[in-house]
């Protein structure tokens, strides 16, 4: 999700240890450097969306295994 938050941004760093008047820097530039492809970002979100579905239906069985252990009836 670091490519939606930074992509579109110009960052502008400040800090003791840097040179003063450093140019601001592109979010896209930026995430190039740390070696992130902007252009996945609707690869990476449907990915989350299978992710976030598997982990909802593993959270579904649990319950249902628990409330028929519950019950007494398992299977």
């Amino acid at each position: 999700m670091v490519i939606n938050e930074l992509r579109d941004l110009t960052l502008n760093f400040s800090s003791p240890d840097l040179p003063q008047g450093l140019p601001a820097v592109r979010g896209s530039l930026f995430l190039s450097l740390l070696g992130v492809d902007s252009g996945l970002l609707v690869q990476d979100l449907v990915i989350l969306g299978c992710i976030y579905a598997a982990v909802v239906l593993l959270a579904l069985g649990a319950a249902w295994c628990r409330l028929a252990w519950l019950r007494g009836r398992l299977w």
